[in-house]
């Protein structure tokens, strides 16, 4: 039985607590945060022993919760054509 004083736990921390509670979700932002891992493979070196598929699939999650943010860089490498 309820007591009637009590109140229900809010969706948004329920939510909150089930995306931090799945394993390597707080380690990841450890890692983002402390570390300074900012690379897929940073990453993966920090957390030693996390699958790639885990990460990636926490990345993604953490992503759409809006925790953290995804930002592609674009870093061809780039030739200058020259010689002697």
């Amino acid at each position: 039985m309820r007591c009637r004083a009590c109140r229900p736990l809010p969706e948004e921390f329920a939510r909150a607590a089930d995306l931090l509670g799945r394993r390597w979700a707080l380690a990841i932002l450890w890692a983002a945060a402390e570390a300074g891992a900012v690379r897929f493979n940073e990453f993966k070196q920090t957390l030693d022993g996390i699958p790639p598929r885990t990460l990636a699939a926490r990345l993604a999650e953490l992503e759409e919760a809006g925790v953290l943010e995804r930002r592609v860089v674009d870093w061809t490498p780039r030739t200058e054509p020259g010689g002697p």
